[in-house]
């Protein structure tokens, strides 16, 4: 590890009693000083000094460090400011793991927030929703509990009574205009049976005249038929005529395209010959040419040599012995040049023959393949014909499975509609059993109702006949609703009678019978009024004239079931007087 020097710091010249580690000449703080062993203040000179330098002075002065550490301090705190800006400046960098890790935490954090803010909002929705939720239940509750109190179940009662009286009527309609219907037709019997007979009549006719037409239609396709098919023989025919004149041409182009090659290959063949005779005597010349001038040249030789065998024979003499050898070694060679123009003219035979017999076969090779051409090309004629006839044939084929199918398909359809038809006439009589069920539960429920109701009548008459004796006026007068059970029977009453005259509207613009809704729901009739000119009325003379005892009060002033008796007492109390 290398030491970094320092440099070294300026030497200055202090008084006594400076600090001895201190190297820098102190500013005096006070204008004034005491001389040493003087009483009386010595002034010095006043020094005027920047306010960093007077700082830096005043640090000086009061450390008691040497100037090397002072300057290692103040390089280490020069490093440690440099490295907390590069660390805050890198914490903005995005290639750095400091900043990715920022950036990566600042995202986790948004995202959570974000997270958080859903949540939030999707408890917020679930929390109106489920209040939705349980406001619709509730309110379909009470509506359910409402529909199921007894003046509802009342006016349903009567709605459905005004639907059947309504339906009665149209049947009664229809019931009538059937039996003007009928009344209007009736007819007498000879009337009908000349009727009957000039319809019976005219349905013979018809039918002749459908029989005639069909004959007719029978005829006109026999004969379309007929002519179809006769046109389809004719095609047949003229398309083998066609095809065999084709052959025939076919045939004719190849028989003239062979006379011609066979003229031809003739005309090549005597050429070459004629060509290869004139070479072999051309050749022969030369040779008899050749001939003729090497035995000019061997007579000449012979001359010379007999010349010069006469005038050296005596040189010669002692050379008997090696003459004879030379005259063996020129007749050996003689000899053998005779074997080599044998087999030249061997050679050359054969090449002649070979050249004579070269295009023997090429005919006969030539014919089959021709001859194989031309029935490739009438095997392609037949094919082609018969795959023709066998497409015409497939279409027919073709056809009647269509016509099967579509006929099988329009049975099927027959088949389907029937069913279907059945199938509706079924439903309908289930749909009258049910109908038929339904009424008569409705019946026995009806029944059941005015049992009950009997029995409520039965039990209202004793109570009506016990509290006669009590006064009415007083009865009618004090008698305010105050309970919160009134006020909501109040309230009850009112959205009820509001629902039956909207009910009520809707009838009468559709033309139904509302007086079972008006007299039993709206226009409720009162207990029988007591009146002196009508005793020993029970409850069957209460329902025949009309009146019911069940009463549904409406407005606070009707609550009283007896402000109708007390009316008529008054009245039959002024007619007294």
């Amino acid at each position: 590890m290398t030491t970094r020097l320092l440099p070294p710091l300026p030497k200055v010249d202090a008084r006594e009693g400076f600090p001895r580690n201190v190297t820098t000449v102190p500013v005096p703080l006070h204008p004034c000083e005491r001389a040493h062993g003087s009483e009386r203040p010595r002034i010095t000179p006043v020094m005027l000094v920047p306010a960093q330098d007077f700082h830096k002075a005043k640090s000086l002065s009061l450390t008691t460090q040497s100037d090397a550490e002072i300057l290692l301090s103040k390089l280490k705190e020069e490093k440690q400011e440099l490295h907390e800006q590069s660390l805050q400046r890198v914490k903005s960098w995005t290639n750095t793991i400091l900043g990715q890790r920022v950036k990566r935490l600042a995202f986790q954090a948004e995202k959570d927030r974000l997270a958080e803010a859903d949540r939030l909002r999707i408890d917020d929705e679930w929390g109106v929703l489920q209040a939705k939720e349980r406001k619709d239940r509730v309110e379909r509750a009470r509506l359910m509990q409402y529909k199921g109190t007894p003046m509802m179940r009342q006016l349903n009662e009567k709605l459905n009574m005004s639907n059947v009286l309504h339906e009665r009527e149209l049947q009664i309609e229809h019931k009538k205009n059937l039996d003007a219907l009928l009344k209007s037709h009736e007819y007498d019997e000879t009337e009908a049976l000349k009727r009957d007979r000039a319809a019976l009549l005219k349905e013979m006719v018809k039918e002749e005249l459908d029989h005639r037409n069909r004959k007719r239609t029978a005829c006109e396709q026999r004969d379309q038929a007929k002519a179809k098919f006769t046109g389809l023989l004719l095609e047949r025919e003229a398309e083998k005529d066609f095809q065999n004149a084709v052959i025939q041409k076919v045939a004719q182009e190849a028989q003239e395209e062979k006379t011609r090659l066979d003229a031809l290959r003739k005309s090549q063949r005597k050429a070459m010959i004629d060509g290869l005779k004139k070479n072999i005597q051309d050749k022969k010349c030369a040779q008899d040419e050749i001939q003729a001038l090497d035995d000019d040249l061997d007579y000449v030789n012979d001359q010379h040599y007999q010349m010069q065998s006469s005038i050296a024979a005596n040189k010669t003499l002692f050379k008997l012995g090696k003459r004879g050898q030379h005259d063996q070694v020129f007749d050996k060679v003689a000899a053998i040049n005779a074997q080599l123009n044998k087999a030249k003219e061997d050679k050359m035979a054969d090449l002649y023959h070979k050249l004579e017999v070269a295009h023997d076969g090429v005919e006969e090779r030539r014919e089959a393949e021709e001859l194989r051409k031309k029935n490739e090309r009438v095997q392609e004629i037949n094919d082609y014909r018969r795959l023709l006839f066998q497409s015409k044939e497939l279409d027919g084929v073709q056809l009647k499975i269509e016509g099967m199918k579509d006929r099988k398909q329009s049975e099927q359809d027959k088949l389907d509609f029937e069913q279907s038809i059945r199938q509706d006439q079924m439903k309908r009589s289930l749909k009258l059993r049910n109908l038929q069920k339904d009424h008569l539960a409705q019946m026995r429920e009806t029944n059941e109702r005015k049992i009950k109701r009997d029995a409520e009548v039965r039990s209202l008459e004793i109570a009506m006949n016990q509290a006669v004796a009590y006064p009415m006026n007083s009865l009618v007068h004090n008698y305010v609703p105050q309970t919160q059970q009134h006020k909501q029977m109040l309230d009850d009453n009112e959205r009820f009678e509001k629902f039956a005259h909207e009910a009520v509207e809707e009838f009468q613009k559709a033309g139904k019978n509302v007086k079972p809704i008006i007299r039993g729901v709206l226009r409720k009739s009162q207990p029988f009024p007591i009146s002196p000119y009508h005793q020993g009325l029970n409850v069957k003379t209460y329902e025949r004239l009309g009146f019911t005892c069940r009463y549904i009060p409406t407005q606070s002033v009707l609550m009283n079931p007896w402000d109708r008796a007390t009316k008529a007492n008054r009245v039959v109390d002024q007619r007294q007087h």
